[in-house]
């Protein structure tokens, strides 16, 4: 079983400068009163967004996805119709906790999916932001704090994390999004935090078999390419029988699925490079 983390974000930058958190918070409350870039939903020319899905019925998905919607409290919805300004709080939280310690790995990743509720939760329809956000916000309700966060320090690689009632991160720390996911994977994921880099097809299927998540996300050669306004992709993707599942935001898809041996998108094949591919054991966490 394997998972994929992406979704379309939009990179802003100061004569190449990177987003501190700070700014982060400053500049999308800006972009949001705009209505800044309708959602992120653009259809850029530097991706390529072609879905091929599977003729195979896989509704049997749906109520493994329900489980996790008719775990959110009111308290939970409420949550998840806020901006992306601050993290999710999982500590304490009765729904995320028994979501982690399901027994069946793919049970257990689409009560995720259904939980976090992408279609319908308003902090995925915001405005900026939207795909790493909810990328990361899974990640981080799968493999837990110690994997991965929402903001790094680029100097040590030391994760970061904001809660709603939590003080500001040093101006330093960098806003994870598609742009600089892959720098910092590379940096420090894999020597820091137990992620590897999936560079091809075939070893991408293998860890489909492997019950680890593959987090997904612009590759550092088309950001270079792309120069300062590129705009990133990130997306989720996991393996039932001999397909792929994709879960995204931004177009808020919650479960779509792909052959396995699908060649014709770049978010399934390492070798287009247009996406790096990094992934992660997946082990239940207490």
């Amino acid at each position: 079983m394997y998972w994929y983390f992406f979704g379309y974000n939009v990179f802003m930058s100061d004569k190449g400068k990177d987003f501190s958190r700070r700014d982060f918070l400053k500049f999308t409350g800006v972009g949001i009163a705009g209505s800044f870039l309708a959602s992120c939903g653009l259809s850029p020319t530097n991706q390529e967004i072609t879905e091929k899905p599977s003729s195979e019925d896989f509704s049997f998905l749906e109520s493994m996805i329900r489980e996790g919607k008719n775990l959110q409290s009111s308290e939970d919805k409420t949550m998840l119709d806020e901006p992306p300004f601050f993290d999710l709080t999982y500590f304490n939280n009765p729904a995320v906790k028994q979501i982690r310690t399901i027994d069946n790995t793919q049970a257990r990743v689409l009560a995720t999916v259904g939980w976090l509720d992408v279609t319908n939760s308003k902090r995925y329809s915001s405005g900026l932001y939207t795909c790493n956000t909810y990328a990361l916000d899974a990640t981080r309700l799968l493999l837990g704090n110690d994997v991965i966060g929402s903001s790094y320090d680029p100097y040590t690689g030391a994760l970061g994390l904001r809660g709603k009632n939590e003080p500001e991160l040093p101006d330093n720390f960098l806003f994870l999004h598609a742009n600089n996911i892959s720098k910092f994977m590379s940096d420090y994921g894999v020597n820091m935090y137990g992620w590897k880099q999936i560079t091809t097809k075939n070893e991408l299927n293998k860890v489909l078999e492997d019950e680890s998540i593959i987090m997904g996300a612009s590759s550092l050669d088309s950001i270079e390419k792309g120069g300062e306004e590129y705009i990133g992709h990130s997306f989720v993707l996991f393996g039932v029988k001999d397909n792929i599942i994709l879960s995204q935001s931004t177009t808020n898809i919650e479960a779509e699925v792909h052959h396995k041996d699908d060649l014709s998108n770049s978010k399934l094949v390492p070798e287009n490079n247009l996406f790096s591919f990094w992934a992660h054991t997946l082990s239940k966490l207490e």
